[in-house]
């Protein structure tokens, strides 16, 4: 969420980002990325779960973001 902010990014985008990148990642160190939930109590007393991950510095400097259309 934090990357999103900085970059000007959709949350999802930089989500996707990781994603693709992980498959190299974990080739090279061996492990994944873990997939973590914030919740979010609505209005309505219901919850919503935001995905996100916890990378390392280093991790975030590896991302890369497909141009969009324009």
């Amino acid at each position: 969420m934090q990357i999103a902010e900085t970059t000007g990014k959709q949350h999802k985008d930089v989500l996707r980002a990781i994603r693709n990148m992980e498959p190299a990642w974990e080739k090279t160190l061996g492990r994944k990325f873990a997939l973590q939930f914030r919740i979010n109590k609505l209005a309505t007393g219901g919850e919503n779960k935001i995905p996100y991950y916890e990378l390392t510095k280093t991790e975030c400097l590896h991302l890369t973001f497909e141009k969009g259309p324009g």
